[in-house]
C-alpha cells in the first residue's frame, strides 16, 4: 500500500475526507498489518502442497507463489 493509501483510509476512520496525512504510527503499523498478512497466505500456499490439496498445478507452483508473495515486502510506503 502506498502512503496516499493509507492516507485516504485514515481519513475515511476519522471520518474527515479532506486533506491531512496520517501519523508515523499509522504507517508503520500498516506496514505490520501487510507483513502479517503476506505471510500467512505464503503460508497458506505451502501448506497446500505439503498436504496435497487444491489443483495439480499447486504441486509445481506452490513454493514459487510463496516466495513471490513474500517478495513483496519491498512494496511498503
Amino acid at each position: 500500500m502506498t502512503r496516499d493509501q493509507i492516507d485516504r483510509l485514515w481519513r475515511q476512520v476519522l471520518g474527515a475526507p479532506d486533506g491531512g496525512e496520517a501519523p508515523d504510527e499509522v504507517y508503520e503499523f500498516a506496514a505490520l498489518v501487510a507483513q502479517a498478512e503476506r505471510e500467512a497466505c505464503a503460508k497458506v500456499c505451502e501448506q497446500t502442497n505439503e498436504d496435497g490439496e487444491g489443483p495439480d498445478c499447486w504441486d509445481w507452483h506452490s513454493k514459487d507463489y510463496a516466495a513471490a508473495i513474500r517478495a513483496r515486502a519491498g512494496d511498503q510506503p
